[in-house]
């Protein structure tokens, strides 16, 4: 499992940054990444399923007295699958006017709904 995180970054010179993580039921951080200056993402791999976790982003300034953390925000990670997804069935396209019409009908495992379909277009 991960989590893939994005920022901006802030208005004055900064040396490096530090990724931390916590998890919702602490309340200590932990350095996770240590990054070079420019850099707004990062992917934390290899997380735990059905977890949620709290992040923030420290920068470490050319000026220590410009130092600071993020907001922190918090992320979940997804149910681990016992299986992989089934494939769907009566897979069909049409070609409409600038759409592809798509329609599949969903395998039994989702009784819930028995058919799905969805329009893409092309923007304008």
């Amino acid at each position: 499992m991960s989590i893939a995180l994005s920022w901006q970054g802030p208005s004055w010179a900064v040396r490096t940054l530090t990724v931390e993580r916590r998890l919702a039921a602490s309340r200590d951080y932990t350095v996770v990444a240590t990054l070079p200056a420019g850099l707004a993402q990062w992917t934390d791999d290899g997380l735990a399923p059905s977890t949620f976790y709290h992040y923030r982003v420290q920068a470490q300034p050319a000026d220590p007295d410009q130092a600071g953390a993020s907001s922190v925000v918090a992320a979940r990670t997804f149910e681990a699958a016992s299986s992989p997804p089934v494939a769907p069935a009566s897979l069909a396209a049409t070609a409409l006017e600038a759409e592809i019409g798509l329609r599949w009908d969903a395998p039994a495992t989702e009784s819930w709904r028995t058919s799905w379909s969805a329009t893409m277009a092309q923007d304008s």
